[in-house]
């Protein structure tokens, strides 16, 4: 009688399987439920599944990212006389922040793996102007210690693609791209750099399954860049939907994009099932567990523009409502487990801002006032003339160092 009972058990474990088995190669709906389960479960315990940062995120600058216990951001240090990176305890928004790191640069892309943070910095390089080969920009990969114990260190010293800003760390690697415009990744520590492809194509996005890039083809006797998806170890190349996309979010199963109109659409990864989400048009798109965000204008009775907002709706272009209007505008709405981050301002300041998905909680990070707005046009004439004055001296003080350094600092700020 157990030995009955045991095999027809089996037997309705192996259909339960088999029906599970059709059920996702016809319609994925098995991923997509544990997908979502797995995101519901972290979300209640507390606990971020995420590494490094956001194909959304990344996509908007990269200006934040977070683990489990603090927030970490760029932000201007002494009234903007430096950039740097800062955190805060995720449990006093509002409370003291460490500065990590700073310097004269521009920061993007911090990405939160182990214990570090990495990101990129972005300097002008003076060039002469006749020089089509002149490398403009030095752009660097750093890491730092979230404990800010340790010193800045720079991984990828301008082997980097000029004025690009995107580096996204996953699955224990570094992705960026080169000099060559190609795609490449190296080891956490900097070493061991590999070309993934040889195309020059650079990257719109990645996440830990796929990378998302353009690629010219001839359509209709003209030359017109479309957009693919290949496996994240560059194999299994294929068209998305036969046109380019634009500010490409990959979230599970999904392509979240705008059309060249700036209309939100949704396409399976698969290149299957695109739809529109939204007859609105959007700016700055971006998606988490909490829903599909994007900015849009605000109008009156007169269909006059009042304001730039952020807005939200569910994956299916549902319950699509406004949640914050701006003071200003904004270059970056980067979402986290709970907040949505974004820089605002007016006549008078810049704000670095959150407000929760509602939109019924609002916190300040930073106010910068710009009456007390330390430029950096000033800063390198300073700079140079401390240079000037330090040679017309002989001092022997290696100023010239520093300058080229950018004058970085470790030094943990409270």
């Amino acid at each position: 009688m157990k030995k009955n009972k045991l095999n027809i058990a089996l037997i309705i474990l192996i259909i339960i399987v088999a029906f599970l088995v059709i059920l996702e190669l016809t319609t994925g709906l098995v991923s997509k439920g544990f997908n979502s389960l797995k995101h519901s479960f972290f979300r209640l315990v507390g606990i971020e599944s995420k590494e490094g940062n956001s194909t959304g995120n990344i996509n908007n600058y990269g200006y934040i990212t977070e683990d489990n216990k603090y927030l970490y951001y760029m932000c201007p240090v002494e009234n903007g006389k430096y950039v740097g990176i800062a955190k805060v305890n995720k449990k006093d928004l509002t409370g003291p922040q460490t500065i990590l790191v700073k310097g004269t640069w521009e920061l993007t892309s911090v990405n939160s793996y182990g214990d570090y943070i990495y990101f990129v910095t972005l300097s002008q390089n003076e060039v002469d102007e006749n020089d089509e080969k002149a490398d403009e920009v030095d752009n660097k990969i750093h890491r730092v210690s979230k404990s800010g114990d340790q010193k800045d260190e720079i991984l990828n010293d301008n082997e980097f693609h000029n004025y690009d800003y995107k580096m996204t760390v996953i699955g224990g690697k570094i992705y960026y791209i080169g000099e060559d415009e190609c795609i490449w990744y190296m080891d956490l520590n900097g070493k061991n750099k590999k070309k993934l492809n040889n195309n020059k194509t650079g990257f719109e996005a990645i996440s830990d399954k796929y990378i998302l890039y353009n690629l010219p083809k001839m359509k209709d006797g003209e030359e017109l860049p479309v957009s693919y998806i290949m496996d994240r170890n560059g194999k299994n190349q294929r068209e998305i939907n036969g046109d380019k996309i634009y500010t490409p979010v990959i979230y599970n199963n999904y392509i979240f994009y705008l059309t060249e109109d700036r209309y939100i659409h949704r396409v399976g990864v698969d290149g299957k099932n695109d739809i529109m989400l939204s007859d609105s048009k959007a700016y700055n798109l971006n998606v988490s567990d909490d829903g599909v965000f994007y900015l849009d204008y605000v109008y009156s009775s007169d269909n006059e523009i009042e304001a730039l907002a952020i807005y939200r709706m569910d994956f299916d272009g549902k319950n699509n409502k406004k949640i914050y209007e701006l003071k200003e505008s904004t270059n970056s709405v980067c979402l986290l487990k709970d907040w949505v981050f974004f820089i605002d301002s007016d006549e008078d300041s810049m704000y670095m801002d959150i407000v929760s998905p509602d939109g019924k909680q609002h916190i300040n990070l930073i106010t910068l006032d710009f009456a007390d707005y330390y430029y950096l046009e000033d800063l390198l004439e300073e700079r140079k003339n401390e240079i000037a004055e330090g040679e017309e001296n002989s001092s022997g003080e290696d100023t010239n160092n520093q300058v080229e350094n950018n004058n970085v600092s470790n030094e943990v700020q409270n």
